[in-house]
């Protein structure tokens, strides 16, 4: 059993976890808390599903540009052609 003391953070409060369990489970940058019977469990946070939509959406959303430019411009020359 470890023992940590609550500390004022900012308006805040917290308590600082030792390098050595945040290297034992893995922790990088965040991690999710969940509150039990016993206190507050946490855990590495689950992937997230939608990681890297946005930039998939626009990456797509250019492709798609490019391929309604390369119909356009073609049929347009064909159209102007016909008058």
């Amino acid at each position: 059993m470890m023992k940590a003391k609550i500390r004022k953070v900012g308006k805040g409060q917290g308590i600082i976890i030792p390098k050595t369990l945040i290297t034992l489970f893995g922790f990088d940058g965040e991690v999710e808390m969940t509150t039990t019977s016993q206190g507050i469990m946490l855990t590495k946070p689950k992937h997230q599903v939608r990681a890297g939509w946005a930039a998939a959406s626009q990456q797509a959303r250019h492709w798609q540009m490019q391929e309604m430019l390369h119909w356009y411009i073609p049929n347009l020359a064909m159209k102007e052609m016909r008058y």
